[in-house]
């Protein structure tokens, strides 16, 4: 064939051959594109938690305060053994078997001294005196609106009938929203805020027998 004829034969051919990338194949191939650029990364993120490849994050686990378990319909109560030194939220507090009422037998071991008493009153105006103010009257500088609320007078009949034991009680085990200040103040030095609240008190409220003693 000459080269005439292979022109001729080529130009016969033109708009008779179908193009092999056509507009449809194009414009599928921008979208699949697109599709890729978007769930690809989504999937690298993904795969790791996907259960084949990260049973770790699957395993059963516990609830901070709650349950223990994989699923809801089959967890059960978190009852993991407290922390040494520590309760858990509903158990009893230590000491709470002696009651306050029995607490009144408790003799004071420390006796009434100057020492003693200029000891409980360090104690109290470092621990006591934010609540319970300076006099013991229930007014101490964090007591107010939109603070703490105030705490009951030391010189009410109720408190005056306390014996040594049941104030005693109360700074160790806390009574209402007090809490227990045994790990502030060490027994003797519970003692110690003791002799002072009967000096307070006794302040407060003198009595005509106070001044012939």
């Amino acid at each position: 064939m000459s080269i005439r004829d292979r022109i001729i034969s080529k130009l016969e051919m033109v708009g008779k051959e179908k193009p092999s990338f056509t507009p449809l194949i194009y414009k599928g191939t921008l979208v699949l594109i697109a599709l890729a650029a978007l769930f690809v990364p989504l999937m690298l993120v993904a795969i790791p938690y996907i259960p084949f490849f990260n049973d770790m994050s699957m395993q059963a686990k516990a609830k901070t305060q709650g349950t223990y378990g994989y699923h809801f319909d089959d967890e059960q109560p978190l009852l993991f053994s407290p922390v040494p030194g520590t309760l858990s939220r509903n158990a009893d507090i230590p000491g709470d078997s002696i009651s306050l009422e029995a607490s009144a037998a408790m003799g004071n071991p420390v006796p009434v001294t100057m020492a003693s008493l200029k000891k409980g009153r360090e104690a109290y105006d470092i621990f006591c005196i934010v609540c319970h103010g300076k006099l013991g009257e229930g007014d101490g500088p964090v007591i107010g609106p939109n603070r703490f609320p105030a705490p009951p007078t030391l010189h009410s009949e109720a408190a005056r009938a306390y014996k040594d034991g049941q104030f005693f009680h109360i700074i160790t085990y806390g009574k209402n929203i007090m809490p227990s200040y045994a790990d502030k103040l060490g027994e003797t030095d519970r003692w110690h805020v003791v002799n002072y609240l009967h000096a307070l008190r006794r302040a407060y409220q003198p009595q005509i027998g106070d001044f012939t003693k």
